[in-house]
């Protein structure tokens, strides 16, 4: 057991930090979200072409063997996600954006070459980086072959070696063990991201012209892949040691007699026999309407949650404002009170009992309960206001884009996106964009002084005390965060019941000697229909909502969203997807009582036809008293 919550705290910590490094990897590649989001496809990709054969084969030899072969292949992936760093030179940041240093930075360039130039080249670097990213993509399929063998036999070898009453809370340990490890991403990560520099390995990042919250910082998005790749080999050898069964297995008796039948002779009759009790497995799977209802529902509820979990850092730093160690530890917390959904689903059913049909119910129920919270998405924060986005220049009539004649001689074209909050509470695109010639360094707060464009705006003079702007965007009050967080701790809850909810109906509606099989193909229910396209999905819905692209054509990504669109289309999103999910797992119980129905219409039907012994010698006797021929 403790190989095993070393082992999914580690996976939990892997997946989790794709997530948090997410936009890192953005920046360093030029990457808009719906091409960064393809990492966790891949993942789901390579782990759904395996999962069938891997969970078959694997449930009819040594589990544990199959589960240590896993895990290093697992662990190769993660560490092949970190090769791009070590291939790629240090990252080369632009040189005229907000510094950390008293040395005054040039906020208004009289030659626009430069500016245009240093953007040519971080576009091509974008552009080349697309060769390393295709790295992440190779590492994320073999992460994902390797992980498939983590919940089919993993939690089967659980479930066959546990005592039949404790096989839920262990699940439910299992389940919590990984929850922790993602939410550990999210507290650590957020913190490593916003302090440990991409290159902090190579360069001296104290050296650096910028420093944390600068828009040119990239945190070391490759240090968790090869932290959990290691830990993750390291542990396999451990865990290929373990027995095929453990001697005090409750269920050794029962798994030992159902493998009496004779093994094939040679390999042609093994193959044979394999493929065609594949084929008879996968057909009885197949038309079980119970089983494919419980896999839909829990796979669609996968769209949301896979997609939120790609895309939670981002859609918390950009919707609410929030600085990385910030959301990390928001997330962070969410995710450990809300694995105690885990640990309570092994309660509940332990304490009432649940037989299939009732861990059915409770799942539709549960999946009600985040429709409702789910309502609290729609609340957004307000957007920021920013001249020449949405708000014309001083002087101008119409927005007509970030150039004007109210920035005078700076040529501001080519400029990084290097956000400043004027003294009258609106945004620039850079301190060159609101006209301002000098700058100087308050502790960690840089200011901008003389700015021509807010002096216009203000209608005084450039050298006024109001003609000022400090570094970044202007904070606004949100009161929304304080209804959405706490509604998603709830939501997140709920689901995590219905996760060990739904793994455990799918054990209890198949035969035990198919249930690492059944759970093999559930997976793939779960990545074709949910967590394979989720991040594509939430992709599409971020990259829709925003306002402000940075980059050249083909290697982009967004710098500023539309808080309103993105809160209402991930809210949209989260919806339609528990709605669907809800109605999936009614249609289950459903077919859970009329398949009782049918049990009790068949042995009702097959008492009448035996009937008891009196009434067969009284049937019998009466028979042969008409058919004795008359004397």
């Amino acid at each position: 057991m403790p190989c095993a919550a070393i082992l999914f705290f580690t996976m939990g910590f892997a997946s989790g930090w794709v997530g948090t490094a997410l936009e890192e990897i953005e920046k360093q590649f030029h990457l808009p979200s719906t091409i960064s989001a393809t990492l966790a496809t891949a993942s789901d990709l390579g782990n759904s072409c395996s999962v069938a054969f891997i969970s078959y084969i694997g449930s009819k030899f040594n589990k544990a063997k199959g589960l240590s072969l896993g895990m290093f292949l697992f662990g190769v992936g993660l560490t092949l996600n970190s090769l791009p760093h070590y291939l790629l030179e240090p990252y080369t940041a632009p040189s005229h954006a907000v510094n950390r240093t008293h040395e005054p930075p040039t906020t208004c360039p009289t030659n626009s070459s430069s500016s245009a130039n240093n953007s040519a080249v971080q576009a091509s670097e974008g552009q080349g980086g697309m060769g390393y990213f295709s790295m992440l993509l190779a590492g994320q399929v073999l992460s994902g072959i390797g992980s498939t063998t983590f919940y089919t036999l993993g939690i089967a070898y659980i479930d066959n070696n546990a005592p039949v009453a404790k096989s839920a809370i262990f699940i439910g340990v299992i389940n919590t063990v990984t929850t922790v490890g993602a939410a550990m991403s999210a507290l650590v990560g957020g913190r490593m991201i916003l302090y440990m520099y991409v290159d902090f390995d190579r360069v001296d990042t104290d050296s650096l012209p910028f420093g944390p919250g600068d828009q040119r910082w990239i945190g070391a998005w490759w240090f968790g892949f090869i932290v959990c790749g290691v830990i993750t080999m390291v542990v396999c050898l451990v865990i290929s040691g373990y027995p095929k069964r453990f001697p005090n297995s409750p269920k050794r008796k029962e798994l030992e007699s159902e493998k009496k039948d004779e093994d094939p002779q040679n390999l042609f009759q093994f193959l044979k026999k394999t493929i065609t009790d594949f084929l008879k497995a996968l057909f009885k799977l197949i038309f079980d309407l119970e089983f494919v209802f419980i896999s839909i529902g829990s796979s669609i509820e996968g769209v949301a949650i896979a997609g939120m979990s790609m895309f939670i850092f981002k859609f918390a730093s950009h919707e609410f404002d929030m600085d990385y160690e910030t959301a990390g530890y928001i997330i962070g917390v969410k995710a450990i009170v809300a694995s105690s959904g885990y640990l309570l689903a092994g309660y509940l059913i332990k304490r009432l009992k649940l037989d299939l049909l009732g861990m059915e119910r409770v799942t539709t129920g549960l999946y009600l309960i985040v429709l409702v919270f789910g309502l609290s998405m729609f609340a957004a924060c307000p957007d920021v206001r920013m001249i020449g986005l949405d708000l014309p220049y001083p002087g101008d009539s119409d927005v007509s884009g970030f150039l004007a004649s109210c920035q005078g001689q700076c040529q501001c074209q080519g400029q990084d996106f290097s956000p400043v909050c004027s003294s009258d509470g609106l945004v620039y695109f850079s301190p060159c964009h609101a006209g301002c010639l000098d700058s100087s360094m308050d502790g960690d707060v840089m200011t901008f002084t003389n700015c021509s464009c807010i002096a216009a705006g203000l209608n005084t003079s450039v050298t006024d005390a109001l003609a000022t702007a400090t570094a970044g965007k202007c904070s606004t009050d949100c009161w929304q965060v304080y209804l959405v967080m706490p509604c998603l701790f709830v939501m997140y809850i709920a689901i995590y019941l219905c996760a060990t909810l739904t793994a455990l109906s799918t054990l209890r509606c198949v035969d035990p000697d198919i249930q690492p099989f059944a759970l093999g193909i559930k997976m793939i229910f779960v990545r074709v229909i949910g967590t394979i396209p989720a991040p594509l999905v939430v992709g599409v819905v971020v990259d829709s909502a925003c306002e402000l692209w940075s980059g050249a054509e083909g290697a982009q990504f967004c710098q500023l969203y539309d808080k309103q669109a993105l809160a209402v289309g991930i809210a949209v999103m989260w919806l339609s997807v528990g709605l669907i999910a809800c109605i999936f797992m009614f249609l289950a119980s459903l077919v859970n009582l009329w398949k009782k129905k049918r049990r009790a219409e068949r042995k009702s039907a097959e008492m009448n036809d035996a009937g008891s012994p009196d009434e067969k010698h009284n049937g019998d006797a009466k028979s042969g008293v008409q058919e004795s021929p008359p004397e």
